[in-house]
């Protein structure tokens, strides 16, 4: 063969394999490109609240009757919890309890949206005060005839750090009972952070909080 014809085989070969990626290269090129970095998604708050509940009285029994029930109260108890999703400032509150109104044990749940204020922290003390109108279910839990009927809760409160005072307006039909009731609510309350927390707060998001 020509000497001519082969140094240009010889040229043409290095050249074509001077120009193909290597193996190495080949196999970075073909990673997929680095996964964006998720998002966090909207902070998410849980309170978690329950404590005692007392109806005003008012049928005050004649002191004189010693078999009269005297009490201003019969104390019962309210339990519940509320949503915030993204805004610390609007969330859905339900809450369930057994409460005598007078003299009829009741039953009573309720749901409906409710508004906080943000934490207001002083020198020896942190409150916050809230509002929420709630619509539900009340039922008569003690003897006689059952009865049933929608209502409606008013009301608002403060939190001291982990204390709880709410007092509500509770309209609703279940005889002899009036229609407006008014109840006080005393309970513990536990402010926590599901999700894309913030320093400060009980986080239960598994991740680290924000600064």
């Amino acid at each position: 063969m020509d000497a001519r014809i082969t140094v240009v085989l010889v040229m043409t070969t290095t050249l074509c394999w001077a120009g193909l990626p290597s193996p190495a290269a080949a196999q970075e090129s073909a990673k997929p490109a680095a996964a964006a970095t998720a998002k966090p998604g909207p902070w998410v708050g849980l309170d978690v609240y329950g404590g005692g509940a007392a109806f005003q009285r008012y049928d005050q029994p004649d002191p004189a009757d010693e078999d009269a029930d005297i009490r201003f109260a019969k104390t019962g108890w309210n339990a519940g919890a509320t949503l915030f999703v993204g805004l610390p400032w609007l969330g859905v509150t339900g809450l369930a309890g057994c409460q005598t109104i007078e003299t009829v044990p009741t039953f009573q749940m309720a749901v409906g949206p409710q508004v906080m204020s943000p934490w207001i922290v002083g020198e020896d003390l942190g409150f916050r005060v809230f509002a929420h109108a709630l619509y539900g279910y009340a039922a008569t839990t003690g003897d006689g005839l059952p009865q049933h009927s929608a209502e409606w809760v008013f009301g608002g409160g403060i939190d001291l750090l982990l204390l709880r005072l709410q007092y509500d307006y509770v309209r609703l039909h279940l005889e002899p009972l009036k229609r407006g009731n008014h109840r006080m609510f005393v309970a513990g309350v536990l402010p926590l952070c599901l999700r894309n927390c913030r320093d400060g707060e009980i986080n239960l998001s598994g991740r680290p909080a924000a600064r």
